[in-house]
């Protein structure tokens, strides 16, 4: 997956990267006016668009009729284009079980089915809730991928390149890894595997994670040739990290817990590498001190950047106009989440790269 991210095709960059429509993305698809469309990635509401819990059931009644909806096309110049599948419940709601996320899952499912989709992607918190997808193996087509092989390759290149922006040597760092399910372990594996060694790794999650650390310590050092130091720092389940992240000068973060890791703790020249929201540090203080010392770096390890700008077509019916809130912010369109990009890897034929 890193060399097919390095070998995006080169094209000329398009100058209209993002259109909005009124009509029904669903509707486009299915008549063939949008074609071309073979990836798809499942996501949910974000909670920035409403503060409270009764302006998120209006939203939901009123605007989505508690319906899954195609919120975007994505075309990604020499691969293919994404459908974004949005599922009518908010992130904070996406662990609730009165959300009813497993119906409105199987209702995603048959509509990628039904718009010839032919790899879904789960999105930010999904994977965990869906025990990494395996209780959706029983769906129909499309295929279903959690999006985390690429989603690690992205971390470990973010990894390589702010290190080398800033003309800093990996071998000397002290890095912290911190949150090491399926995601976190395996680009501690792959950094270890493709990069320089730091001179330690100090490897932190809760404390009933304990065995699964050691564990992997022992394959560190074993069967990936580690020899530098390791250490293992668990922390309480819901508290802040182990103090022993502190002592790092690069964190790299890949937990579904926000806020843990305290920004005025963290030591002058620190960089932290965090895959995607829920961040592990609270974004205000970040930036704050970002800002105002301009002593630390935090950046997203989620996202990868394209050769050639995507191209957005944003579904935005009139009613959505009159709320900014319900349409979501344009963002790079030279960058894209890892795990939306893995939809085109899986649903594509691999000799296309």
């Amino acid at each position: 997956t890193v060399s097919v991210l390095y070998c995006l095709p080169r094209r000329a960059i398009m100058t209209v990267t993002r259109v909005t429509t009124e009509q029904s993305l669903m509707y486009q698809i299915l008549m063939g006016e949008i074609s071309g469309v073979v990836g798809g990635a499942l996501g949910y509401l974000s909670d920035a668009m409403v503060d409270s819990e009764e302006g998120r059931e209006l939203v939901k009644k009123k605007y989505l009729e508690g319906s899954v909806f195609v919120g975007s096309v994505l075309e990604v110049d020499g691969i293919g284009k994404i459908a974004t599948l949005i599922l009518p419940i908010f992130e904070s709601e996406v662990f609730d079980e009165s959300s009813n996320i497993t119906k409105h899952i199987d209702d995603a499912m048959r509509l990628a089915h039904k718009l010839s989709i032919r790899c879904i992607s789960l999105t930010g918190l999904i994977p965990s809730a869906t025990s990494h997808g395996t209780t959706l193996l029983n769906q129909s087509p499309p295929t279903i991928t959690t999006g985390h092989a690429t989603t690690t390759a992205c971390i470990v290149i973010n990894i390589f390149h702010v290190l080398e922006m800033f003309s800093r040597d990996l071998s000397t760092e002290i890095v912290s890894f911190v949150g090491l399910g399926s995601i976190g372990a395996a680009a501690l594996r792959l950094a270890v595997s493709v990069l320089p060694h730091p001179k330690e790794i100090i490897l932190c999650d809760v404390i009933q994670r304990e065995t699964d650390l050691i564990n992997l310590k022992s394959e560190l050092e074993t069967e990936l040739g580690f020899k530098g130091t390791i250490t293992v720092a668990c922390s309480t389940a819901g508290a802040s990290v182990n103090s022993e992240v502190y002592r790092s000068s690069v964190v790299v973060g890949a937990t579904n817990v926000g806020g843990i890791l305290c920004v005025e703790e963290l030591r002058k020249g620190c960089i932290v590498v965090d895959d995607s929201a829920p961040h592990i540090f609270h974004p205000t203080d970040m930036w704050k001190r970002m800002n105002a010392s301009k002593d630390v770096l935090a950046t997203e390890a989620g996202p990868i950047k394209l050769q050639t700008p995507k191209i957005e077509t944003l579904y935005a019916p009139k009613r959505w106009l009159s709320s900014e809130s319900m349409l979501p912010p344009a963002g790079n369109p030279s960058v894209i989440m890892g795990c939306t990009l893995s939809s085109l890897f899986t649903g594509n034929d691999p000799v296309k790269f």
